[in-house]
């Protein structure tokens, strides 16, 4: 891939892209870099010449060579977040389609551009408000002498070169409610037993006998009787109290699962093309 790239490629690479100075990788912040590189220069040549003698020129040129790398990698870091190369790359190549800058220098609008890139990040309204715009690019530290009137146009094209895309989600809360009570009580019921008892009774046998002999008796026949008492048990029923257990009552708290659900809404992009129209949709991550 490397070797089918055209010289205008290279060419455009080299004066579009802010290759950086210290990785040759594009995207670069030159101030932020040169900054961050100085400072840290500074403190390499300070610490190496700490070594005397021949060690102070030795030590204080590679310490700042070394600073100077790392404080420029840092500050290309703080560089691109501040100003995200995002915007330079697209903005550097079309600016001059745009009626406000015609004969004009990119650099004039690029804090415009930036501002307007910030304000698409911070901002919770997808609509561009021109009177917020204002308010915040009066107070902007980075504006330079370009007014609110010129700066305006470059603001907004960069606001709406970004489209936020937004969704629903739920939210789940709880709270505690009543659910109802339970009521326990004693009550009185009334219900027939029935029992068997085995009770004993006296009775009377009487065993007759037939006389086989021929004694003849010569008393004269009378009336005779003979009483005899017989006895029995008689059963008595009395009732009485007695505890045959007892209920515990008390509270526990259990948890179960409930499925919720709503319709919630979300916003995608949809790509419409026209003609010979080309897009290369990507996704890239933040």
């Amino acid at each position: 891939m490397e070797k089918d790239r055209t010289k205008s490629d290279e060419k455009n690479v080299g004066r579009d892209s802010n290759p950086d100075p210290i990785t040759g990788a594009p995207g670069s912040h030159p101030v932020a870099t040169g900054v961050g590189a100085a400072a840290a220069g500074a403190a390499g040549a300070a610490i190496g010449s700490v070594v005397p003698g021949i060690g102070t020129a030795i030590g204080g040129a590679v310490g700042a060579v070394v600073g100077a790398v790392s404080g420029g990698l840092a500050g290309h870091a703080v560089g691109e977040a501040i100003d995200p190369t995002g915007t330079d790359d697209y903005w550097r190549e079309n600016y001059k389609t745009r009626d406000y800058a015609k004969g004009g220098d990119y650099d004039r609008y690029r804090p415009a551009y930036q501002y307007g890139a910030r304000l698409a990040e911070t901002c919770d309204s997808p609509e561009f408000d021109e009177n917020a715009a204002r308010s915040g690019w009066e107070s902007n530290p980075d504006k330079a002498d370009l007014n609110f009137d010129t700066a305006k146009g470059a603001i907004r094209d960069e606001f709406n070169r970004k489209i936020q895309l937004r969704e629903e989600q739920l939210r789940v809360n709880k709270e505690r409610v009543s659910g109802g009570e339970v009521g326990i009580r004693k009550e009185v019921t009334t219900e027939r037993k029935t029992m068997e008892v085995p009770v004993e009774r006296e009775e009377v046998v009487i065993t007759r006998r037939a006389n086989p002999g021929t004694a003849r008796d010569s008393a004269p026949m009378k009336d005779q009787e003979v009483r005899i008492p017989v006895s029995e048990e008689r059963v008595n029923v009395s009732k009485e109290t007695v505890v045959t257990g007892e209920v515990d009552i008390s509270k526990r708290k259990v948890v179960e699962n409930q499925t919720v659900s709503d319709d919630v809404k979300k916003e995608n992009v949809r790509v419409e093309k026209t003609g010979n129209a080309r897009v290369d949709d990507r996704t890239k991550n933040r």
